[in-house]
């Protein structure tokens, strides 16, 4: 059983490397960005899966990608150990994330979700640059 949990969890980790190498237009904007939200940790045979709340840096801010992420966890409600350091892949959409990871301090697999702020779609690109002034002495 902890095989297939490994497994299931180090899948869309592995996916997420995969595509993450994929030759792609570079966004327009890139830009690291955060993310707020719940964890859930589970592989352990000795209690049930912890649930707490953590915030993670992820590698951009543009929706509809793949990003790498890194965080901090918190379970009030867990035995032992409350604390969680973990590394994490996953999926952005609208103001939206969702990761899988493993967190090193507890050595537990984390899927986890939440709020991010991301780029906006609908807004307007900037103004062009303003033409070049002509020369005193030209047509």
């Amino acid at each position: 059983m902890k095989r297939l949990l490994f497994t299931a969890g180090l899948a869309p980790l592995l996916a997420t490397t995969a595509l993450a190498g994929a030759p792609v237009p570079p966004p327009e904007n890139p830009s690291a960005t955060f993310m707020l939200g719940i964890a859930e940790e589970f592989g352990d045979s000795a209690s049930d899966a912890d649930i707490g709340f953590t915030a993670k840096i992820l590698s951009t801010n543009r929706p509809q990608s793949f990003v790498l992420g890194a965080g901090v966890s918190f379970f009030p409600w867990a035995e032992g150990d409350q604390f969680g350091l973990d590394i994490d892949g996953g999926v952005l959409l609208d103001n939206f994330a969702i990761l899988g990871g493993y967190d090193l301090l507890r050595q537990k697999l984390q899927v986890s979700g939440g709020w991010v702020p991301t780029l906006d779609d609908t807004a307007s690109p900037p103004p062009p640059p303003p033409p070049p002034p002509a020369s005193p002495g030209g047509p």
